[in-house]
């Protein structure tokens, strides 16, 4: 599995704008539209690809069950890397040093973290 392809795919930059900058209102039932097309405070800031589409989509109107498969996406593709990290990660656990780039780090078994001498 490619893994931008994959956050390419759960990456939606209106709607991470819109919660990032405080910028939505929440609807009835927990649909979620993005206010900077409706904004006054942002209506000069609007780019031709904010409008709505050729069927009146508003490309900042999200349904709570879209947001709700974007949740569970990022968090399942999460739990895949912390996975692949945990399993890649294992054999160095050994409690001996080992060289990376940055210097030699071990495993401390009895804290739980990376060390370096």
């Amino acid at each position: 599995m490619d893994a931008g392809a994959v956050l390419q795919g759960l990456w939606h930059n209106k709607l991470r704008n819109a919660f990032s900058h405080a910028q939505y209102t929440t609807l009835e039932g927990g649909d979620f539209l993005g206010g900077k097309n409706i904004s006054p405070l942002t209506a000069n800031a609007v780019r031709p690809s904010d409008e709505a589409d050729a069927s009146g989509e508003n490309p900042y109107y999200y349904k709570a069950v879209e947001i709700q498969r974007l949740y569970e996406a990022a968090l399942g593709w999460l739990w895949v890397v912390i996975e692949c990290y945990r399993e890649a990660s294992q054999p160095f656990k050994n409690g001996a040093f080992h060289q990376v780039p940055t210097g030699p780090i071990r495993w401390d078994a009895e804290r739980g973290w990376w060390m370096t001498r």
